[in-house]
């Protein structure tokens, strides 16, 4: 389970940060902030991880494959660091990717790249981007994000810098992100990837039950699932089970999953990431 102390807690500040994109930004914040080391398929994990502790609050979510091209704007290097098209490696103990892939959260038109510290020299903690304006592939025209539709559609481009480092992102075919999605093991490990979403949720809603300006800062989010779960869980405390899960004391004996509350009836349902 996650460390309630750990750095991507401590560090969070919303600043002019928008109602909806507070709890993108703080869970990927969180994530980035638990882990250590360079793992194969960190961005596999990352993805799936946020995708399930967003989709338990009702946010949208997609992983999806991409290009990533970084651009050394002082030597005009350019550097391809994950190909169009990714492709698994069969080694042990696990198969890697080779590629990468970001979370979209299509209803937002914003992106989330929380392994971007990965690539050569950059810096800055995980990026929670907003698709501005961007290239129509199909016209070649500069369209606001909100133009393409609610999905950007493949070969799309966004980027973000990151000092004297561009990272210029194009959405590889809807085919490449089927090849991780739909791969063997991240099929296996879906249940993984859903407790872990929601261990990671668990830990940044205790928080909120410690701080009264968090508390605050999460009720003025659009997600009426969130809402409801803050009401529930006043008054408990978290722990951690033998398996590793986050659990809620009720303070009568029992205690509970996330999942597990008894939320009222007209309560939006969680959403599956796809």
């Amino acid at each position: 389970m996650l460390d309630p102390s750990n750095a991507g807690l401590a560090q969070f500040s919303a600043g002019d940060t928008p109602p909806e994109a507070v709890m993108p930004v703080f869970l990927a914040m969180t994530w980035a902030g638990s882990q250590s080391g360079q793992r194969a398929n960190r961005c596999v994990d990352a993805c799936r991880t946020l995708g399930y502790a967003l989709g338990e609050i009702g946010v949208v979510t997609e992983l999806r494959a991409t290009e990533v091209i970084v651009h050394d704007r002082r030597t005009g290097a350019m550097t391809r660091c994950a190909p169009e098209m990714p492709t698994w490696r069969d080694v042990e103990p696990l198969p890697e990717l080779n590629g990468h892939c970001i979370l979209t959260l299509p209803e937002q038109g914003r992106w989330i790249d929380a392994t971007i510290e990965q690539f050569p020299g950059v810096r800055g903690g995980p990026a929670v981007g907003r698709c501005g304006g961007i290239v129509d592939p199909r016209t070649g025209a500069v369209m606001a994000g909100d133009a393409l539709g609610p999905r950007l559609p493949q070969g799309a481009h966004v980027a973000i810098g990151r000092g004297h480092l561009m990272l210029l992102y194009t959405l590889s075919p809807d085919e490449a992100s089927a090849r991780i999605t739909g791969h063997h093991m991240i099929r296996h490990t879906a249940e993984e990837h859903r407790r872990t979403g929601l261990n990671l949720l668990s830990v940044v809603l205790a928080r909120a039950g410690e701080s009264a300006h968090l508390a605050a800062l999460l009720r003025t989010t659009p997600h009426p699932r969130l809402h409801a779960l803050l009401d529930a869980l006043a008054g408990t405390s978290l722990r951690r089970a033998a398996n590793g899960d986050a659990l809620f004391d009720l303070g009568d004996g029992h205690a509970v999953r996330l999942d597990e509350f008894d939320l009222p009836a007209d309560t939006p349902s969680p959403v599956t990431p796809a």
